[in-house]
């Protein structure tokens, strides 16, 4: 038997907590619009009041800023503010209209509050359609370019362990070359049964983004390619502590990338395969105590030997080509001084090499082939164009 009657309760607490969430962000509005009418930010000392929202209260600056505009219109309309108030007009509806409201655009505005205010009983994301047409009539009307208004943006955030946080908005035209060109990187669903969990829509074109971003890197000083090499380069700093496995005090911790913050170590051993990478070591009192020498990265004509032998990621059953390939240490050259020449090089896939850096093993036999295995042992060998499964200990009768 199921639980009907907790599982309905539940949802009426979920329904009933954003409810109530929405009456705080009515009530945040409003007294933001007194707070703009009355300048009150000023009295901290503060420039702007998005920058006295985020240091009075510490929350993000895209937050500050959709506050603020929110709390604008609310001061600027009376009508929005009496809807919000008796709770005709919710605040994800002023939200939404508050992206469009631009300064240039607010005389207009002016003219057609009334009328698009009247559909703020739609759903918001039907609202914020008729929103965003209303803002394209506007433009014609006000006979701009919007392109040259600088509405569009690109914003990349380093949040812990290297990794970042991406966010953006684009012109119409920005937006469909952009959807164009991670659709032509995208090869299609991963398959169930492949190596790895199969990535969503949103995953594939997160490593879409990377690969052209890497491949505008891809070429030498004399404009030659270098058939998709990253041109990546950073420095990496160790205390020696760290660096010699003597002082596992977290504190005491030092593993950076100067450019983004700590990173997990298997992060800088995959950089460390092919990109250019610099180590500075840190001694006890913190000083540094040398500047290693750049890593011993591929070259060009390794990177092409790679190309011709290779032809494309060699884990088994991807065939992704060599412009999205980077060059992969079988024997790690910090890790296990393993050196940097053809016969200890394989080119993989940006997706695959994070999955050997995540505890898969490469082995290639005297013929080439290339098998992997799992950290739990479980082998997966390419045969034709099939991936093919094999227990831990079992020998493929084709070697």
């Amino acid at each position: 038997m199921f639980d009907l009657g907790g599982k309905d309760r539940l949802n009426d607490e979920v329904a009933a907590s954003v409810a109530a969430l929405d009456r705080c962000r009515a009530d945040l509005f409003a007294e933001m619009a007194q707070s703009l009418e009355a300048r009150a930010w000023r009295a901290d000392g503060a420039r702007t009041p998005i920058s006295w929202l985020r240091y009075r209260t510490g929350i993000t600056s895209t937050e500050a800023r959709r506050t603020v505009a929110a709390a604008e219109l609310m001061r600027r309309y009376p009508q929005i503010a009496t809807g919000v108030t008796d709770g005709s007009i919710s605040p994800s509806h002023v939200d939404t209209l508050a992206i469009v409201a631009r300064p240039e655009r607010l005389d207009l505005l002016d003219k057609f509050i009334d009328e698009l205010l009247s559909h703020t009983g739609l759903r918001v994301d039907r609202f914020a359609v008729l929103c965003h047409r209303w803002a394209d009539l506007a433009d014609d009307a006000l006979d701009t370019d919007p392109t040259a208004e600088r509405d569009y943006f690109l914003r990349v955030a380093p949040t812990l362990f290297g990794e970042g946080d991406v966010s953006g908005h684009l012109d119409a035209q920005g937006t469909a070359v952009l959807i164009a060109a991670l659709d032509a990187l995208d090869t299609g669903p991963d398959p169930v049964d492949g190596p790895a969990a199969a990535r969503s829509l949103a995953e594939r074109r997160a490593d879409a983004l990377v690969d052209m971003a890497a491949g505008s890197m891809g070429s030498e000083g004399d404009g030659s390619p270098t058939e998709g090499r990253s041109r990546f380069a950073a420095t990496l700093v160790l205390d020696w502590a760290t660096a010699t496995g003597t002082d596992p005090a977290l504190d005491r911790i030092r593993q950076d990338l100067l450019e983004v913050g700590p990173v997990p170590r298997r992060v800088t051993e995959r950089l460390l395969c092919d990109a250019s990478v610099r180590v500075l070591t840190l001694g006890p009192d913190g000083q540094p105590l040398d500047l290693g020498r750049t890593t011993p990265v591929v070259s060009p004509a390794q990177r092409r030997a790679l190309v011709v032998r290779d032809q494309h990621c060699q884990f088994p059953g991807c065939d992704r080509p060599t412009q999205w390939c980077d060059a992969h240490h079988l024997h790690h050259w910090l890790r296990d001084d393993g050196p940097t020449d053809l016969d200890n090089l394989v080119l993989l896939c940006r997706r695959h090499h994070r999955l050997v850096h995540h505890g898969w093993e490469l082995e290639r036999n005297i013929a080439g082939l290339v098998t992997a295995s799992r950290p739990d042992g479980t082998r997966f060998r390419q045969v034709g164009p099939a991936v093919q499964r094999f227990e831990p200990g079992h020998s493929p009768a084709v070697v």
